[in-house]
């Protein structure tokens, strides 16, 4: 059992059992490991002029890699707009 996974934990694991007439190895097991997203950059609040262009930045990290998309007053932002 092991509490409170880290990414360090992945690996290839194998049981071994040992007594006094010898040992013996289980076949392996692997452990994957997935990291919730985390924020690296959030996008920061910005005042502009109306016809003006702005840009929010975000960046976000985890295992398998996040997806990122954008919502407005919770519906999605349509790519490239």
């Amino acid at each position: 059992m092991i509490s409170n996974t880290r990414r360090s934990d992945a690996g290839m694991f194998i049981c071994v059992g040992t007594n006094m007439v010898g040992e013996r190895d289980s076949e392996t097991a692997q452990l994957t490991v997935f990291e919730r997203p985390t924020f690296l950059r959030r996008p920061i609040n910005q005042v502009v002029l109306e016809e003006e262009g702005v840009e929010f930045r975000c960046q976000v990290q985890g295992d398998p890699q996040p997806n990122v998309r954008w919502r407005k007053n919770d519906v999605d932002v349509p790519r490239g707009r």
